[in-house]
């Protein structure tokens, strides 16, 4: 079990976490590779204390080939909708304060807003279209196979669930 702080002030939680996979059974295939994987990223998309936590559940003859190109970009992708979501927000501040002139320090994160939960969601969203598209163009073999991906990213205090396919998250909470 690992644990990690995040979010800041009001916002501050302590998650504890774990993580593990299993081959699933299959009677005529008992060497079949175990297709699960599954990634985990702290300080995500700049923040440092923003996580991402994903499972990738490889289904079909190249499922483990799919799960691990998903592994392998989903959270790039995610993190840079989520970057050019908050320079989009604070562009858009900086233009209300000063009346729509000009202003400087669009590039300095400290700076950037935090998102909301539809701006979160819609970069969550956008980040799993374009994976899918880039699984599509890639040497993976997507005819007959397949990932689910069940994602919890953690930004602000909040909890953002995400899944493609028929996977599920379950949370729990412990209060002393």
């Amino acid at each position: 079990t690992k644990t990690a702080e995040l979010g800041s002030g009001d916002n501050k939680i302590r998650v504890k976490y774990a993580f593990w996979t299993q081959r699933g059974y299959y009677p005529d295939d008992l060497n079949k590779a175990n297709q699960d994987s599954f990634s985990i990223t702290h300080n995500f998309a700049g923040v440092k204390q923003d996580s991402l936590f994903a499972i990738y559940d490889g289904h079909g003859r190249d499922g483990h080939d799919c799960a691990d190109f998903a592994k392998r970009n989903l959270p790039k992708i995610q993190a840079r909708y989520l970057r050019q979501a908050r320079i989009q927000k604070h562009k858009e501040n900086l233009a209300k304060e000063s009346g729509g002139a000009k202003q400087k320090g669009a590039f300095n994160p400290r700076l950037w807003p935090m998102l909301g939960k539809n701006e979160y969601e819609s970069a969550c969203r956008k980040s799993l279209l374009e994976t899918n598209k880039a699984m599509r163009k890639d040497d993976c073999d997507d005819t007959l196979s397949g990932t689910t991906v069940i994602s919890a990213s953690f930004h602000d205090g909040r909890v953002v669930i995400c899944n493609v396919g028929d996977s599920r998250a379950i949370l729990g909470s412990k209060f002393n």
